[in-house]
């Protein structure tokens, strides 16, 4: 299960370059989050991430 969902959520993160999502709902979050800051302050959004 573990190997199977760590798969799935590679898969889904590669939109991030974020192999390291811990959940599917952290993802999304981000994406929404990535968005609010990128119109913000795109460069605070990378140091975030990084």
């Amino acid at each position: 299960m573990s190997l199977k969902q760590k798969k799935v959520k590679s898969t889904k993160p590669s939109k991030f370059n974020k192999p390291e999502k811990p959940l599917d709902l952290f993802a999304k979050r981000e994406d929404m989050i990535r968005q609010s800051v990128e119109r913000h302050q795109p460069r605070d959004q990378a140091s975030l991430w990084h």
